[in-house]
């Protein structure tokens, strides 16, 4: 009865909100081409699933539940992903999301992907990690040395701290990443020249036209696409760093 359950929610849940929700109904509205960082699509499906599905199993058999709040595990799950984040099905989905959002371009899809990262973490919070603590006392709290989904980091020097990676920091920089090259554009194209460009402060993507046939009428930098994702990660790193110091 638990495997059906599980399966069910994860039909329902998964399938509207991962799957009927961004592509039914919000591929739509202005867009951006992604150009050959849509091919970045293809493994964010492929680990996010993996996550979603490796941690749905293991609600099912280890925790003898689902990932239902109404039917939640029985036995606290610190196995699988959970051995290394408290939220890896979470982690999952926001990776699907932002997949989708590469492939098809549309903004719908990355401020979907944000403002479920923001629902997500506030349900974290404020049920979550509450109900927890009361279902599973002491095993919890102990288990609470695991980083959330907000806070998984990797080691790193101390003289270099605030570029510790965790989520914040990449969904960040995904954002300045594709707002900044489609401000660039827009402004290239309204007041410069006819091309269109992808990429700032590096310009790793260029094309013009019309182009006739036969002919190839645009051009791509690799290392300028890595140079723009380092400066924008280092930009969002500091940016949620300085956040987090606040008092």
């Amino acid at each position: 009865m638990t495997i059906f359950k599980s399966l069910l929610y994860l039909v329902l849940e998964a399938g509207l909100f991962a799957l009927y929700v961004p592509l039914a109904l919000l591929r739509t509205g202005p867009r951006i081409e992604t150009g050959v960082l849509s091919l970045l699509a293809l493994p964010f499906w492929l680990f996010g699933s993996l996550i979603v599905l490796w941690c749905f199993w293991d609600f099912t058999f280890s925790g003898h539940g689902t990932p239902a709040p109404t039917d939640p595990p029985k036995e606290l799950v610190i196995k699988g992903f959970y051995r290394y984040v408290r939220n890896p099905i979470y982690a999952g989905v926001v990776l699907i999301f932002l997949g989708h959002f590469l492939w098809f371009g549309y903004w719908a899809l990355l401020i979907y992907t944000v403002f479920s990262w923001i629902g997500v973490h506030l349900f974290i919070i404020f049920y979550e990690e509450p109900t927890l603590r009361r279902k599973f006392g002491v095993a919890y709290r102990l288990s609470q040395a695991r980083p959330t989904l907000d806070s998984w980091e990797v080691p790193i020097n101390k003289t270099l701290s605030f570029i510790k990676p965790n989520l914040s920091k990449i969904v960040l920089t995904c954002i300045l990443f594709f707002i900044s090259s489609y401000i660039w554009r827009a402004y290239v194209v309204t007041h410069i020249s006819d091309t269109f460009p992808l990429g700032f402060p590096f310009q790793f993507y260029l094309a013009w036209g019309p182009c006739p046939p036969g002919q190839n009428c645009s051009e791509f930098n690799g290392l300028f696409v890595l140079f723009d994702l380092i400066i924008w990660y280092v930009v969002s790193a500091f940016i949620v760093d300085r956040f987090r110091r606040r008092p």
